[in-house]
């Protein structure tokens, strides 16, 4: 029981934000950045690129952050300060209005979040001190080249 109480806490710590994709790279990236990865309340593990039309509201493109508190200072992850940037922006079935993620999509963002590693042209696992040197910038394609 002790051991699915810890499995609970730690997916209790989990959040989740879709945030426009400009805000990676147009609002002072590195304050934006250091917010995220530097403060010790909150501890970003995971940037999804998407492609845009994908909402009714919006045609723009977005982005989902994953944060993870028990990667905060004493936390059962702290250890871990690596992100891993996927760019999913590719992967979708157009439509009139409106872009749809297909099962295949969901399921190929699912297994590179799942592995957490770097895979060509789709995913980067950055380190801390690769995020550092390029000064906390969240800008996904600085991580994943697409071309």
């Amino acid at each position: 029981m002790a051991k699915l109480q810890e499995k609970v806490r730690m997916w209790q710590s989990i959040f989740v934000a879709i945030v426009c994709l400009g805000a990676l790279y147009f609002i002072a990236p590195q304050q934006l950045g250091i917010l995220l990865l530097k403060t010790t309340y909150i501890s970003m593990g995971l940037a999804i690129g998407l492609p845009s039309n994908l909402f009714p509201t919006t045609s723009i493109p977005v982005a989902i952050l994953i944060f993870d508190r028990s990667r905060e200072k004493g936390g059962v992850n702290q250890d871990n300060k690596n992100v891993l940037f996927i760019d999913a922006s590719q992967d979708y079935q157009p439509g009139g209005n409106q872009n749809t993620l297909m099962d295949e999509h969901m399921e190929k963002i699912l297994n590179a979040y799942k592995n957490r590693k770097s895979q060509e042209k789709y995913a980067h696992l950055a380190s801390y001190d690769e995020l550092k040197e390029n000064d906390f910038n969240l800008n996904i394609p600085r991580y994943v080249d697409t071309f």
